[in-house]
């Protein structure tokens, strides 16, 4: 067990059914109607890969779809087309034979057709095919559109691929990936030409204490990876992602994805994934970058050297904090990292490795992600899997499937798989929000819109759709909403509260015209306003404010003569009121609530390594018992076709605005001003619904 100093400043976190993993498509599955997890690397099927390339350099690998999707929402890369025109395309058939390959080529604006016609094949073998495609003169230099790529089987089979294709006039591609190549280089100490120091603009602020992300604001030192020493494993991937073309000068964002390894402070050597953005502005000639961000995600196994009786040591990460689910007893805890997802019995000191993801890149994780639910007393487990499918049964498929791991048999077992045309990135921002499985349905928010699936029955639908921002509340354990019924941020004629542990409804009224305001939990109780008739206005102008407990029992209630409140913040327990009394503002006033403190067992914490610096990590409240040393074993898995739904469940048409900044998704928002502040902030770009640019940080900067 290696030794640590546990940082005393520990983050509390809701440790509710709740976290984030990822899986591969290149998981392996035997192809049965239940396939079962083996772990064999020729039994899992896969789809033809397709990769673009600009000259000789591969530019972008395109995920392959069975059944068409929403192109506005595929934002992975983006393909230069030199000025020949000629895009080159290669295609690892992966046992296929492709007998032909068509294109299109849409707008960005509304998705209206272009350009379409026949890929040229320029060669064909067992392994691979080639193709040029053709762009015609008619897409205009530096203007973006949507490329779709249909390839065609011996089978008589159609497969998807969606990209976005960029033409150039001027050849500055290959001379900004030669320089992020050799900026990425740089940081590993193995070219010393280039000094990247002189591209950095320090935070004095910055701690400079986490490996996880480094920036341009980060020190120099952080850059070097401060005191380790990794050793590049294999290729370095590179992938475009923008491009911006301007009079005074050309941007490009790449994505460079590799391994490494490094030895720590016990000289145990370990594996991370790195992923690298470089945004690179060529002007005259001379490259200069406006933004770098890297990530860097440890490989984390569960052994006795990060597993120890005080803490589950993560290692470098670059989420900040981790979600943990825990049973009702306490007996039992679920987490996920980079994929993994495991349950652990704290007294037994046991622990079972739900499904594994075992990354290879960054951009693995991206691709498909999951989340636990929750843990029962009996060491069971609920977790979703979502995006691009992994398995043979939905090969080809963007979806959410729905498990239920069995302790008795150690297996985790596909209850449902919902088909959803969003990526995973753009599922994860929404559903971290409220997903919750009861007996028989699953409840879950996309697009600020309320669905449920019966998991017997199948059927689905949305209970309530398109509620504002500020118009609904969550409690702590994700089993009950309460949200305004007239869809209002406040004054509403009622609030409907959902148990979803019995799927039942309840309506909560005023009185006399008096209007009601959902505004917050503290743990599971709900937080609600009451306003009288004559003081309702565009603002929030609350009278009464009362907590209730989960069976609707009030527990206290505020007033005050001649006062209202005029915004309601909480914090854990503390309820802190804003309040005006005869027009005037006066000084806040506070409630504290801990009749729904919940006691845990866990909390996300970090460590201080003197090699690593700071390393994520899962505190126990309680020392674990010595006695058992630990066990961890692994589940199989278990996928049916026939748990798929047949009803497609569509994204909410509004307006949404989503943010992608270090070249990926950063978040989505229901407010232009709010995207653009938030995209500025972080060097990116906005997107609206239908995937057409409206900001970048590259079209304002000068």
């Amino acid at each position: 067990m290696k030794k640590r100093y546990v940082v005393a400043i520990v983050i509390v976190i809701l440790l509710v059914a709740l976290a984030v993993f990822g899986i591969t498509r290149g998981k392996v599955f035997d192809k049965s109607s239940d396939t079962k997890n083996n772990h064999t690397t020729n039994e899992h099927e896969l789809l033809p890969e397709v990769d673009a390339y600009y000259g000789s350099e591969k530019i972008a690998s395109i995920l392959g779809y069975k059944t068409e999707v929403g192109s506005n929402y595929i934002r992975d890369n983006i393909v230069p087309v030199e000025s020949s025109r000629v895009i080159p395309v290669k295609i690892i058939n992966n046992g296929r034979t492709i007998v032909g390959m068509k294109y299109e080529v849409r707008s960005t604006e509304d998705s209206r057709l272009i350009d379409n016609g026949e890929a040229k094949q320029t060669e064909n073998t067992e392994k691979t095919t080639l193709y040029e495609i053709n762009a015609s003169a008619i897409l205009q230099s530096g203007q973006e559109y949507q490329l779709v790529l249909t390839l065609e089987t011996n089978n008589n089979e159609n497969i998807y691929y969606y990209t976005r294709v960029m033409v150039m006039n001027d050849s500055f591609v290959d001379g900004q990936i030669a320089f992020a190549k050799q900026f990425s280089s740089s940081t590993l100490g193995q070219d010393t030409e280039l000094n990247i120091a002189t591209y950095l603009e320090p935070d004095e602020d910055l701690k400079n204490d986490d490996l996880g992300y480094t920036t341009l604001s980060s020190s120099y030192k952080m850059l070097q990876w401060s005191e380790m020493k990794p050793e590049l494993q294999g290729k370095v991937n590179v992938s475009a992602k923008e491009f911006c073309i301007k009079d005074s000068g050309e941007a490009g964002t790449y994505t460079l994805e590799y391994q490494v390894k490094a030895s720590n402070a016990e000289g145990v050597e370990e594996t991370y994934n790195v992923s690298e953005t470089i945004v690179v502005w060529t002007f005259s000639g001379q490259n200069y970058v406006l933004n770098y961000n890297r990530e860097i995600n440890q490989v984390w196994e569960a052994n006795d050297n990060n597993v120890g009786k005080a803490f589950i040591d993560l290692g470098i990460q670059n989420q900040k904090t981790i979600d943990v689910a825990e049973s009702e007893n306490g007996q039992y805890i679920g987490f996920e990292i980079n994929g993994d997802v495991y349950t652990m019995d704290l007294t037994s000191n046991g622990m079972k490795k739900l499904f594994a993801l075992d990354a290879k890149s960054v951009s693995e994780n991206r691709m498909t992600k999951a989340k636990m639910i929750q843990t029962d007393d009996k060491g069971n487990a609920n977790f979703l899997v979502y995006g691009y499918s992994p398995s043979n049964e939905h090969l080809g498929e963007n979806g959410i499937s729905v498990f239920h791991y069995d302790k008795e048999n150690n297996e985790s077992k596909e209850l449902l798989f919902i088909p959803f045309s969003q990526p995973a990135e753009m599922i994860d921002k929404q559903i971290h929000k409220l997903c919750y499985v009861n007996d028989g349905t699953i409840y879950f928010m996309l697009d600020n819109s309320l669905y449920y699936v019966n998991i017997g029955t199948k059927e689905s639908g949305k209970i309530v759709e398109n509620m504002p921002d500020g118009s609904y509340a969550i409690n702590q354990s994700k089993t009950a909403i309460a949200y305004n019924t007239d869809l209002t941020t406040m004054n509403s004629d009622s609030i409907t509260v959902i148990d979803l542990t019995t799927g039942k409804e309840k309506k909560l009224t005023g009185e006399n015209g008096e209007k009601l305001s959902a505004c917050g939990y503290t743990g599971n109780n709900l937080i609600y306003g009451i306003t009288k008739p004559e003081n309702v206005s565009d603002s929030m102008r609350i009278d009464t404010l009362k907590i209730i407990d989960k069976d609707y029992n009030e527990i206290t209630s505020y007033s005050s003569d001649n006062t209202v409140i005029t915004g309601v913040e909480i914090t854990d327990t503390i309820i802190n009121m804003k309040r005006e009394k005869k027009g005037k503002a006066i000084s806040d006033d506070q409630l504290i609530d801990n009749t729904e403190k919940l006691e845990t067992k866990t909390k996300s914490s970090y460590f201080a390594d003197t090699l690593k610096l700071k390393e994520l990590a899962i505190s126990f409240v309680n020392q674990l018992s010595g006695k058992n040393e630990l066990k961890v074993e692994e589940a199989s898995i278990k996928y049916k076709k026939s748990t798929e739904v047949n009803t497609i469940i569509k994204p909410a048409a509004q307006d949404q605005y989503f943010v992608y900044a270090g070249g990926n998704l950063f978040g989505i928002y229901y407010n232009q001003n709010e995207a653009e502040t938030v995209a500025k902030t972080n060097k990116g770009l906005v997107t609206d619904y239908n995937g057409q640019k409206i900001w970048t940080f590259e079209e304002n900067y000068e």
